[in-house]
């Protein structure tokens, strides 16, 4: 009889010490997650734009700013060609730009989202063009010129920027 409690009390224990385990859970925080997207320097101001872009690279980033993706490396090659051939770079620049605002898959914004709310139109456009936010005058001058001007349109606005010098630097 002994023998047999003994026995009982073994497998209980072992049974408690075996089977009841506390299960631990590890929760893992990132903090840091990359999706593969690239950190693009805001500027302050214009005149930390030191760099001119190459031919290659002001077509590739219109391409961009315009169409949303990057262009193909064909299309990047005879664009390249193109504005090589040409004389007059800014008349290059112009063809190119005039070519591309013609294709229906611009994503250019609503004219009524612009007049919605030009201020943040105009905020938009420059970082997106410029890589940095405009000054008080700079943003009078756009919103008082969207506001005054019916004719005024985004396509006429992403024409301005794109042509502008500010716009060959970076």
């Amino acid at each position: 009889m002994r023998v047999s409690k003994l026995l009982i009390a073994v497998v209980l224990l072992a049974t408690v010490c075996i089977g009841c385990k506390k299960e631990v859970t590890q929760n893992v925080e990132y903090d840091n997650i990359i999706y593969d997207i690239n950190n693009e320097v805001i500027y302050a101001t214009s005149s930390e734009k030191t760099k001119q872009k190459t031919p290659l690279q002001f077509i590739s980033i219109l391409h961009t700013d315009l169409f949303g993706t990057g262009i193909p490396p064909n299309d990047l090659n005879e664009m390249g060609t193109l504005f090589l051939s040409i004389g007059d770079k800014n008349i290059a620049r112009e063809l190119i730009l005039s070519n591309w605002m013609a294709d229906i898959n611009v994503q250019l914004p609503m004219m009524a989202d612009m007049r919605a709310n030009p201020d943040e139109f105009v905020e938009q456009v420059f970082v997106k063009f410029y890589l940095r936010k405009p000054d008080a005058y700079e943003k009078k001058f756009f919103v008082d010129k969207i506001t005054g001007d019916m004719n005024v349109t985004p396509e006429f606005v992403y024409l301005a920027f794109a042509l502008s010098n500010e716009y060959n630097f970076y």
